[in-house]
């Protein structure tokens, strides 16, 4: 037999090389006209993402049942963070079994699916606050930092873990978010100036997505003028919920580019850490976001948090590591959850 000829999406050790590529975002309703060329467009996702349970239901019309929309109004009404969830993420969901479904499980929390709170649980689990020496960063361990520039994201995870201060105050818990503020960061890279053993920074927040091209540029340079800072990671769900801003916005890329030259330039490495955790999450687009950034020279690392219904089965962690390493994403990190 001619191997060139073989049907590889029908050898099942071989179905991490096969990316979904329909226009599976048709089988929403509010969405069954939208071309393939708009829902590329990373505005287009920006402006259409969904952030709040009735839009849920006038997105679905009659694909949603009555029971599992109160289910979800219930669960917005006690859970401590708000929802926002692009339409690329939203038309992968199985709407026909939502309550199984990874990517529901993910973003949009149900009332039905809630358990107590641990006695010894708290807000602030990994003492963030408490090792924080000035406002936006958490200095916890004698060589790395964890920067927090912004707390808002293009997605709100239910497991979020900073849900105490990210994505705006909810029906039942309020919080002291905060957005861009460059005064803050120059006294974060003021202290950093003044802290010799650090080398390492995660940016994080919220999500380094959406930092402007200027912010990303900014953040960067400043960090690497730095002389004992080796390395920084752009921490960013963005590739695994909102590959179109990858493919489609030029300037926010450059600046990233830019970044990652200007590093190597002092012989520092700039990387991406994103987070998939579902096999269901990487389609074509996926693909091709990666595709762009390894052709940039860019190094994309994955830190997957373990859960129960997305990820905790060994043949979906086996099928979801071998499709990061088919589209050059190095796993990485896999996350347990604390108190």
């Amino acid at each position: 037999m001619n191997s060139a000829a073989t049907d590889h999406s029908k050898i099942k050790d071989l179905e991490h090389r096969n990316f979904r590529n329909d226009d599976f975002w048709k089988l929403v309703p509010a969405w069954s006209s939208v071309t393939r060329g708009e829902f590329s467009n990373h505005l287009w996702q920006l402006k259409n993402s969904v952030t709040k349970i009735e839009q849920v239901k006038k997105a679905l019309d009659k694909r949603i049942s009555k029971e599992f929309y109160e289910d979800l109004l219930h669960g917005q009404q006690i859970t401590p963070m708000n929802i926002r969830i692009t339409p690329y993420i939203f038309s992968l969901i199985n709407w026909d079994d939502p309550y199984n479904d990874p990517l529901r499980k993910q973003f949009l929390p149900v009332g039905s699916q809630f358990i107590e709170d641990h006695p010894y649980h708290m807000a602030d689990s990994l003492s963030e606050d408490a090792d924080s020496p000035v406002p936006m960063l958490t200095h916890r361990y004698p060589d790395k930092v964890l920067f927090l520039p912004i707390t808002i994201c293009p997605v709100y995870c239910a497991y979020c873990t900073r849900s105490r201060v990210v994505g705006g105050s909810t029906e039942s818990f309020e919080k002291e978010t905060y957005g861009a503020n460059q005064k803050h960061w120059d006294n974060v890279f003021e202290y950093l100036m003044k802290s010799p053993m650090v080398e390492d920074v995660v940016i994080s927040g919220g999500d380094s997505f959406m930092l402007n091209p200027a912010q990303v540029k900014y953040i960067g340079e400043n960090l690497l003028k730095i002389p004992h800072i080796r390395r920084i990671r752009y921490a960013t769900k963005g590739i695994a919920i909102y590959p179109q801003k990858i493919l489609t916005d030029d300037k926010w890329f450059q600046a990233l580019t830019d970044v990652v030259e200007f590093g190597r330039s002092f012989g520092k490495q700039v990387v991406m850490h994103t987070h998939f955790s579902s096999p269901v999450e990487i389609t074509k687009w996926s693909q091709m976001a990666m595709d762009r950034l390894f052709s940039a020279g860019i190094i994309v690392r994955n830190q997957a948090v373990l859960q129960d219904g997305v990820n905790n089965h060994v043949d979906d962690m086996v099928l979801l590591t071998r499709q990061l390493g088919y589209i050059n994403i190095q796993p990485y990190y896999v996350y347990m959850h604390d108190m």
